[in-house]
């Protein structure tokens, strides 16, 4: 736990940039785990649909709550071309 305090500590005195430097640094190792790891379709399968979850999280909450009963709700999901 003494360890995990340090490298906390360690963190905070880093500028924004080497913040997002080392947060960069931590998603290029845990791709590259991922990508090496045997059973890495399973788990990109996996993150599709946590993803796919996600997205339909977002469609649910604006159909609910911010698309007008009148306006078809595909004009509020569409990607910018």
């Amino acid at each position: 736990m003494e360890q995990v305090r340090l490298r906390y500590e360690a963190f905070q005195r880093l500028s924004p940039e080497e913040k997002l430097r080392e947060f960069r640094a931590v998603i290029a190792r845990g791709w590259a785990e991922i990508m090496s790891s045997p059973d890495r379709e399973a788990i990109l399968r996996r993150m599709d649909e946590e993803e796919e979850r996600g997205k339909q999280v977002h469609r649910d909450l604006i159909a609910q709550y911010y698309a007008p009963a009148d306006v078809p709700l595909i004009i509020f999901l569409d990607k910018p071309a």
